[in-house]
């Protein structure tokens, strides 16, 4: 099925630490090296005994946006900023949860974020702006940002780490090495978040194995941290270690139950194990019944386990999904002329495996399903040119 090729190589929004020169660190610096699921439980316990401790929601806020949950974490931000913590470092990790949301406009529109003072805060602010630019997936805009960042402060990290995963958005490793190089000298940038760009890099440029060490250091300093955990996790299903990304995925859902994203790796992995019911049931929770967000490799996975589990009809309303979007996948195009197939539609597999001829010259198993196909199509003659192929 070749299903690695439809396991996408992007790991998503960094967490990029914005360092503003501030004495008050943002969200990175509350990264423990224990598990941070403990470190959660720790810290909602100190702020039960001490609610009106503006640090306490502050380390807290920070934590649940690293731990996934956004919408907590602006609430304890605004909850110590109301408390009568003044600091830009708080409003930049306000703005991490905003992104986070989908609430992309609030980081150019806040007149607090926006009365950024001296170099170090104004480049944080262009860094962030970017970022909430590159979530959207504007990043020719968000790299302007990342520039005058760099102007601002010259070798600014966070900016330089956000200009790396730019260009690996955009998939131009070449261009993402040459502003690692950058990264790597300069003097403000998280160790953490080094790691977790290399690894991206890493997985771009096809060196799953050196990506997967590399989260594993990441972890080692953030134990626990979703967004390594995830990482990892691709890491070694692209290494063809599906038992060992599952089990990875497991302790992300163990933070995070809901975490969409890590169901959707769930039932990759499933379907590399060829338990093709439980990944057509998980991918199936994530697409859902129409959204247009929907990750494509998830279309993908829901439509080719559920063919082969048996469930032929939704096997074709997901790979028809699929197709709409990726109309050159031929692979995704063989799954669902098999499922008309398999529903008795001839012509309509015929339709869909038509555009397959050419490249089924030297490929009996296409030539042989283009002949039933069209044999069912009641093209009983060109069943035959097929056959005789």
């Amino acid at each position: 099925l070749a299903v690695a090729q439809a396991i996408g190589a992007g790991i998503g929004l960094p967490g990029t630490t914005l360092a503003t020169g501030s004495e008050q660190p943002s969200v990175a610096s509350f990264a423990p090296a224990r598990d941070l699921r403990s470190e959660l439980i720790e810290l909602k316990n100190a702020v039960v005994q001490a609610p009106n401790d503006a640090e306490l929601r502050f380390k807290l806020g920070a934590l649940y946006l690293r731990a996934g949950d956004p919408a907590s974490a602006e609430k304890e931000l605004i909850r110590a900023r109301d408390l009568g913590i003044d600091d830009y470092g708080l409003l930049l990790t306000l703005g991490e949860a905003w992104i986070a949301q989908g609430q992309f406009r609030r980081v150019f529109t806040d007149d607090a974020i926006l009365a950024a003072q001296g170099p170090a805060q104004l480049a944080a602010l262009e860094t962030l702006q970017g970022q909430s630019l590159m979530a959207q997936g504007r990043n020719d805009e968000a790299r302007e940002h990342f520039t005058e960042a760099l102007v601002q402060v010259q070798g600014y990290g966070p900016a330089l780490l956000a200009m790396a995963e730019s260009h690996l958005a955009d998939d131009d490793a070449v261009a993402a090495q040459q502003a690692m190089i950058r990264a790597r000298a300069a003097a403000d940038i998280d160790p953490v978040e080094l790691l977790r760009v290399e690894a991206n890099l890493a997985i771009a440029t096809g060196n799953f194995d050196q990506a997967a060490t590399l989260y594993r250091q990441a972890l080692g300093q953030r134990n626990g941290d979703p967004i390594l955990l995830r990482g990892l996790a691709v890491s070694q299903l692209r290494q063809g270690q599906p038992e060992q990304a599952n089990d990875t995925l497991d302790q992300l859902l163990a933070l995070n139950p809901n975490n969409g994203d890590a169901i959707a790796l769930k039932a990759q992995a499933a379907l590399h194990m060829q338990d093709y019911v439980t990944a057509a049931q998980l991918a199936s929770a994530v697409v859902g019944t129409g959204n247009d967000d929907t990750r494509e490799e998830t279309l993908f996975v829901a439509g080719a386990a559920s063919l082969l589990s048996g469930a032929t009809q939704q096997a074709r309303e997901y790979l028809a999904r699929y197709l709409a979007r990726r109309p050159d996948d031929d692979n995704a195009r063989r799954l669902l002329g098999e499922a008309m197939l398999q529903s008795g539609d001839g012509d309509e597999a015929s339709d869909v495996l038509k555009t397959l001829v050419d490249s089924a010259q030297n490929d009996p198993p296409m030539l042989l399903r283009l002949a039933l196909a069209a044999d069912r199509a009641g093209a009983v003659q060109e069943a035959v040119g097929y056959l005789e192929r």
